[in-house]
């Protein structure tokens, strides 16, 4: 899953437990402070910079590295 899928996904998540859940479901593993951020920004309306999307579109298929979580919830 890259970056750019999990986002669209978590859009959909109305709560935390959701977006924990989908982040489980796809073997990504996020700290409470992470998450926080991640669905903050996601609820704030926010889309993901030029670098991310870069990023994203590599096409990381496995999970979502930590950098690019990092590169979404700094920017």
């Amino acid at each position: 899953m890259t970056v750019e899928q999990f986002i669209k996904l978590a859009k959909d998540c109305n709560s935390k437990v959701e977006l924990a859940s989908l982040a489980k479901s796809n073997g990504i593993s996020l700290s409470r402070e992470k998450l926080d951020k991640i669905f903050n920004k996601i609820n704030d309306g926010a889309e993901l910079n030029d670098d991310a999307l870069e990023s994203a579109a590599g096409g990381i298929t496995f999970g979502i590295s930590e950098n690019q979580l990092q590169a979404f919830i700094n920017h």
